[in-house]
């Protein structure tokens, strides 16, 4: 969590590191900042000895702490194509608004970070009396909404893992080409 924090505020006060993928790795790291503030909230439950809440106060509790972690995948693809943009093209970044650039990746990972806390509260809520540990696993793992959310992370955080293996690769052929123009 401190370090989440610390990249948050060396990203906002050094304007060094103002370009897109800080702004976007920062933002990520601010949507994990929320979701860890979810994991404390699990703790507290854990040390006043509250074992069972129903499913509806559940996902009320964790509504923010589930919008940011939702929102994490989105952020890392996006993340991973802006640095292959930026290598596949170097003069990517001088070349678009970063305000507008980013303001519509915000958009974007916003739009898809609500779909998961209201479809969990509308979609999986079943039966809402029902009681549940109040921890994120349980809210993931229950219902058609967990599955769609367990699928959707896999899917994207592959593609991340792909996006950022191709920059990469793509980086060590161009250093590559570099060193022998040099000679």
């Amino acid at each position: 969590m401190f370090m989440n924090i610390a990249l948050v505020w060396v990203t906002i006060t050094k304007s060094k590191f103002h370009g897109t993928s800080n702004i976007l790795l920062a933002q990520c790291a601010f949507y994990e900042i929320i979701h860890e503030f979810g994991i404390l909230i699990m703790f507290y439950f854990n040390l006043m000895g509250i074992n069972f809440l129903t499913y509806s106060q559940t996902v009320a509790v964790f509504f923010i702490p589930i919008f940011a972690a939702s929102g994490i995948g989105p952020l890392f693809v996006f993340t991973g194509l802006d640095r292959m943009l930026c290598v596949i093209f170097p003069t990517f970044p001088n070349q678009i608004r970063p305000r507008i650039y980013l303001t519509l990746i915000s958009v974007i990972c916003a739009l898809y970070c609500a779909i998961f806390p209201v479809g969990f509260y509308w979609f999986n809520n079943i039966d809402p009396d029902t009681l549940v540990p109040p921890t994120f696993n349980d809210i993931f793992s229950r219902g058609t909404f967990g599955t769609i959310y367990t699928y959707s992370c896999f899917i994207l955080y592959n593609i991340a893992i792909i996006l950022y293996v191709a920059v990469g690769i793509l980086v060590k052929i161009k250093s590559g080409k570099i060193i022998l123009n040099l000679f």
